[in-house]
């Protein structure tokens, strides 16, 4: 298990060049780990048109991996998910096709996001992008009916509790 490395040094190992990006690609993976509210402004900040694009790839994976915890406030979450949103539109289809995993990560908290989804899973070039798509569609679907089925089994409990005290 590698230690957690400060904040400071991923924002220095992000300035340094490297043979197909590793060392950046390192960096923008464990900020993906750190606690600091400042990781995930730097993720959004490389996800930007102007960095390359493995680098740009790394961030929208880490974006999605950190978005994802538990510990993420929902105005986080919400700001990540209308990034990925916009970069669902992006004119490469591998920055798409990143931002759907990312997405396909978040499940129903990237509600937002599911109508542009379903257009891509229908209506994108890029057959790669379609299945992905498809398949975060089905990831955010998936989690709607298994957040029903809880609900429904919650239900069930409380009314077998409520007869049981009767």
């Amino acid at each position: 298990r590698l230690r957690k490395l400060p904040l400071k040094t991923l924002e220095e190992a992000l300035g340094r060049d490297s043979h197909r990006e590793e060392i950046r690609q390192a960096a923008l993976g464990a900020l993906s780990r750190h606690k600091d509210p400042r990781a995930i402004e730097i993720l959004l900040e490389w996800t930007g048109m102007d960095r390359p694009r493995r680098c740009r790839m790394g961030a929208i994976q880490a974006l999605g991996e950190r978005a994802a915890r538990s510990e993420t406030t929902k105005t986080v979450v919400s700001t990540v998910v209308k990034r990925l949103t916009g970069l669902l539109q992006a004119p490469g289809p591998r920055i798409r096709a990143a931002a759907l995993q990312a997405v396909r990560r978040l499940g129903s908290s990237a509600k937002a996001a599911e109508e542009v989804v379903a257009s891509l899973a229908e209506h994108d070039p890029e057959g790669r992008v379609r299945v992905a798509a498809r398949d975060a569609l089905k990831a955010l679907q998936q989690e709607k009916t298994a957040s029903a089925e809880l609900d429904r089994l919650r239900g069930e409990l409380e009314s077998l509790r409520k007869r049981n005290r009767d």
